[in-house]
C-alpha cells in the first residue's frame, strides 16, 4: 500500500478517534459501530476463469445527529474498513493458459483493500438524505487475467433513511454498506429494519456489491442485535446467494458480527 492510501486511512482513523473522544461530552445523538466478518463466493471473469474467492474483513461506522430540535439537524456519518481477498480456486473446465496461469500467481495468497467513506447530510426525523465520496479499494486482475491487481478510486456515495431512528425505518444508498463486516465494498443496498425502544433491531434487505472484478456477488441479507445495557448491543449478520452464472456453482456467503455503543439516550 503507498504512503498516500496510508495517510488517508490514518486521517479517517483519526477523525474518528476525534469525534468519539468528544461524543460523551454532548447531548447529541451518536453511534458507533465495529464489527468483522468472514466468508466466501464465486466471481465470474469476463473473458477469464471463474475462481473462488475467500474474504474477511472489519469496519467501524460512526453516525452523529446535530440536533437543533429533538430528531432534526445536520447528520454526519463516516464508515471506514479493510479486508483480504484470496483465491482459492480457479474453475477445472478453462484449460487455458492464461487460466492455468493465474492458478499459479495467485492460489492461495492474500491481498489487502481498504475503504474510506465519509457523508454528510440533514435529518428530519422521519426521513433523512446524506451524501459524500469514498476512496475505494477495488480488487481487479491483470496481464490477461493472470495477476490480482488493486486499483483505488474516489466514488460516489449516497444514503438514505425513511422511518425515524426507532422504530420501522428503510435505508437505501449506493457506497459502502451500513454494516460493519461489509463496509470495505462498494455496493448498492437496501435494507428494511425495525428497531425497538427497548434497544436492539433486526433487518432484511439485498445488497449487490460490484466495481470489483472478484468483488462482484448479490445477496439477501439479514441480521439481528440485542440490548447488553442500554447503550451496549451486540449482535450477528450474514449475506448469502447463489451464483448462477459461474462454472464453480458455488454457494456464496459472509457472516460476521457487530457491537454497537449507543452514545445517547434512545429516542422516544
Amino acid at each position: 500500500m503507498s504512503a498516500r492510501r496510508w495517510i488517508l486511512v490514518s486521517g479517517v482513523v483519526a477523525l474518528t478517534g476525534l469525534v468519539v473522544r468528544r461524543a460523551h461530552a454532548v447531548r447529541d445523538p451518536s453511534e458507533l459501530s465495529v464489527g468483522g466478518s468472514a466468508g466466501a463466493h464465486d466471481a465470474h471473469i469476463a473473458c477469464g476463469p471463474d475462481v473462488r474467492v475467500r474474504h474477511a474483513s472489519g469496519g467501524v461506522h460512526y453516525e452523529r445527529l446535530f440536533e437543533q430540535e429533538p430528531g432534526r439537524g445536520a447528520t454526519l456519518d463516516v464508515r471506514a474498513g479493510l479486508g483480504s481477498t484470496a483465491i482459492t480456486a480457479v474453475s477445472d473446465t478453462d484449460s487455458s493458459a492464461n487460466a492455468r496461469m493465474l492458478e499459479a500467481n495467485e492460489s492461495g495468497r492474500t491481498h489487502i483493500l481498504v475503504t474510506g467513506q465519509a457523508l454528510g447530510g440533514w435529518d428530519w426525523r422521519t426521513f433523512a438524505i446524506r451524501g459524500g465520496v469514498g476512496l475505494f479499494g477495488l480488487s481487479a486482475l491483470t496481464d490477461q487475467n493472470r495477476r490480482f491487481q488493486s486499483k483505488y478510486y474516489p466514488l460516489p456515495a449516497l444514503d438514505m433513511r425513511i422511518g425515524k431512528r426507532t422504530g420501522f425505518r428503510g435505508n437505501l444508498g449506493v457506497g459502502a454498506p451500513p454494516v460493519p463486516g461489509l463496509i470495505r465494498w462498494y455496493s448498492v443496498y437496501g435494507i428494511l429494519a425495525y428497531r425497538f425502544k427497548e434497544g436492539g433491531d433486526v433487518s432484511v434487505g439485498n445488497i449487490t456489491t460490484f466495481g470489483g472484478t472478484l468483488d462482484q456477488r448479490n445477496g439477501f441479507f439479514f441480521s439481528g442485535m440485542f440490548p447488553i445495557t442500554e447503550n451496549v448491543h451486540v449482535g450477528g449478520f450474514a449475506l448469502i446467494g447463489p451464483d448462477e452464472y459461474s462454472k464453480l456453482n458455488g454457494f456464496n456467503w459472509t457472516a460476521g458480527g457487530a457491537v454497537r455503543l449507543m452514545l445517547d439516550a434512545p429516542e422516544d
